[in-house]
């Protein structure tokens, strides 16, 4: 489904599919996570150089990181406290797709087996006058694109 062009794509246009969650798709930021291959290390017993042979390891992720103004919506926190009182079902697949100019989808990330582990907001600051920011942490079992 990726769709290779001449030129890098924008950052600003994209979508986040929840299903579970049809009212919880504006997000104003997304960090995408890392996907990683740990080093495995292996020294023969007989090798006289005391050196090391590296092996991939295991795949990890680092969490998917979503983030949007409050607007007194309670679809995120209720997920978490899915999760945290340990009620069955609480997994979901994400869908994350970046936009073209047209508003087409030209590449996607799928967050398989997720959930959310951290559920925030940024400070209280009479001060400041900025919007309150709820951040959602989700980590998955597995990240595929398309």
């Amino acid at each position: 489904m990726a769709v290779a062009r001449d030129y890098p794509y924008g950052n600003a246009q994209f979508l986040v599919d929840i299903p579970s969650l049809p009212q919880a798709q504006a997000f104003d930021e997304v960090l995408l996570p890392d996907l990683l291959v740990e080093v495995e290390e292996v020294r023969e017993g007989n090798e006289k150089v005391p050196t090391s042979r590296k092996f991939p390891g295991l795949t990890k992720t680092s969490s998917l990181i979503l983030r949007r103004g409050f607007s007194g919506r309670l679809e995120l926190y209720q997920w978490w406290k899915m999760v945290s009182d340990g009620t069955p079902g609480f997994r979901q697949t994400i869908t994350v797709s970046l936009l073209n100019e047209q508003r087409e989808s030209v590449a996607a990330w799928k967050f398989n087996g997720a959930f959310p582990v951290n559920y925030s907001f940024s400070p209280l600051n009479g001060l400041d006058g900025s919007p309150l920011i709820e951040t959602l942490e989700v980590c998955c079992d597995s990240v595929t694109m398309e």
